[in-house]
């Protein structure tokens, strides 16, 4: 197994894997080679998890029938929550809950090697905030699915590393990573081979956040246009 890396994303997670001398990369995530959403559901009725691009195209579906189904539709941003996920017939914890996502792409890479081995271990790229107890989760779920974290990574930081060759030559570098969750900066430099993060700085205000403020928006108009008010 080369060096591999798992982006644990507010909307979709994904797994890139660097092999050999040429530097081969590798992409697991949903059947297509997709990224796979961070969505999951649970059966309350016989405790059967799904997770992946299935779910989130018929989340609809799931999400009509809440005396049926548990829909969590970012994994993610349940990880800095210490309760628990009640659903009979059983509970599931956070960590358990997480390592569902992981071990799906897990269970990519064996498939694409043709009933190979899963991921062993990785390196988890997270953002620039994420509290040390909400680390121990993903470590936790990660070692339920069987996967060592080698180490953490700032998910601004870990971007450069994607454009690395054409950015190398660059002394200095700001990366701005606004993604589904959080908007994370990191000023860098670059000295040879090595990288100095020189400032980062994590805020919560990303595509989650803008697509609730635009729904309460939607649903303010709608509700005056009834003539009916809204406390949303």
């Amino acid at each position: 197994m080369g060096h591999v890396g798992i982006d644990f994303g507010t909307t979709n997670t994904t797994c890139i894997e660097i092999s050999g001398p040429t530097r081969s990369i590798y992409k697991y995530g949903d059947e297509a080679g997709r990224p796979l959403p961070s969505i999951l559901v649970v059966d309350k009725n016989t405790g059967d998890v799904q997770c992946g691009r299935e779910v989130w195209e018929h989340r609809e579906r799931y999400l009509s029938q809440p005396h049926r189904y548990h829909v969590i539709s970012s994994v993610k941003t349940e990880l800095e929550s210490p309760t628990v996920v009640q659903v009979l017939p059983g509970e599931w914890t956070k960590p358990r809950l997480v390592s569902q996502i992981l071990k799906h792409l897990s269970e990519r890479r064996r498939r694409t090697y043709g009933g190979g081995s899963g991921i062993s271990k990785a390196t988890f790229s997270v953002p620039v905030g994420m509290s040390p107890f909400a680390r121990r989760i993903l470590r936790e779920a990660a070692g339920i699915a069987e996967i060592e974290v080698t180490s953490f990574v700032k998910e601004s930081t870990a971007a450069l590393v994607r454009e690395w060759d054409t950015l190398r030559a660059c002394a200095y570098v700001v990366v701005f990573d606004w993604g589904g969750g959080t908007l994370d900066v990191s000023v860098l430099e670059i000295r040879g081979d090595g990288i100095s993060e020189l400032w980062t700085k994590g805020l919560a205000s990303a595509g989650i956040h803008i697509d609730r403020e635009l729904a309460k928006v939607v649903h303010r108009r709608i509700m005056h246009e009834r003539g009916q008010t809204t406390r949303w």
